[in-house]
């Protein structure tokens, strides 16, 4: 009897954020009134995007993040296990550990947010997977803990994010460096200076790079090739997430070995799927059956 292929496995590290989108009313309430709107939306972001995008799409994921015992941080574990299905790895921290409030602007979002910041200077002991994707908070304190996971098989990947100072010194720690790592062009701006005309500015801190365009596509710098995808037109609800679901898809494609270029259109289909709706976690299993299938 012939048996199944094991699915590659991924280990997702980084804050989940429990989010609440400002609602815009037509008025701010009266001093003593309480104003009853149709809707104010609420959601999950941080690491739980990439990582439910990937589990949708055939991998087996593992969301490692810092948990108190405050309601957001109850609600957040109910979702992500009973509704998603993820399997999760938590260790203690402060109550309500990640709380964001998200606010759309004429040309872009901003965040208000919080998070038990010395959270990840007490990761516990983590299992080694196929892929390990990190963010640019978190890696700032996991030196070690990442050059143990990269000594023992793992591929290590990055996600990027707007924190200028820990973009610009990307590279400075020299226990690690990355296997691929996802920036927007801003990001890739402040951690690459140049690497339009020179792409070889990213081998600083990593041995392949994708970098996302929004509406544009995304291109990709891999193994000393160039190569750049397009994204489908589509209508957007909210941005809030994009990257990460390009990056979960990416990783879901290549992990599984697909050919690069096809692994990066299915992401910017992904990516444009999820701006359909609002937040970046996969609402249900079926959301994105078609790209699993394909």
């Amino acid at each position: 009897m012939a048996t199944a292929t094991p699915k590659p496995s991924l280990l997702v590290l980084g804050y989940v954020f429990f989010e609440l989108y400002w609602p815009e009313p037509e008025r701010m309430p009266e001093p003593g009134e309480e104003l009853f709107l149709p809707d104010i939306p609420v959601g999950l972001g941080g690491a739980a995007n990439a990582a439910s995008v990937a589990q949708s799409l055939g991998l087996e994921v593992t969301l490692a993040f810092p948990k108190g015992n405050g309601l957001c941080d109850m609600a957040l574990e109910g979702y992500l296990q009973n509704r998603l299905g993820l399997s999760l790895l938590t260790w203690p921290a402060q109550d309500n550990t990640a709380i964001t409030l998200i606010m759309n602007e004429r040309s872009d979002r901003c965040f208000l947010s919080k998070a038990d910041t010395k959270a990840f200077s007490q990761v516990p002991s983590l299992p080694v997977k196929d892929v390990v994707l990190v963010g640019l908070h978190e890696m700032a304190t996991m030196g070690d803990a990442l050059q143990s996971m990269q000594q023992q098989g793992s591929r290590l990947c990055l996600s990027g994010g707007f924190q200028p100072e820990l973009l610009q010194t990307l590279g400075d720690d020299p226990r690690f460096r990355f296997d691929l790592v996802f920036l927007n062009e801003g990001e890739a701006d402040m951690a690459a200076p140049g690497w339009r005309e020179r792409p070889q500015a990213f081998h600083r801190f990593t041995k392949d790079a994708l970098v996302t365009l929004g509406k544009d596509g995304a291109m990709g710098y891999v193994d000393g090739q160039t190569y750049r995808v397009s994204a489908p037109a589509v209508e957007v609800v909210d941005t809030t997430g994009a990257g990460d679901a390009f990056t979960g898809a990416f990783i879901s494609q290549w992990a599984q070995g697909r050919e690069l270029e096809a692994s990066m259109q299915t992401a910017c289909a992904v990516a444009s799927r999820m701006v359909g709706v609002r937040g970046g976690v996969v609402p249900d299993s079926d959301f994105l059956r078609e790209f699993r299938e394909a």
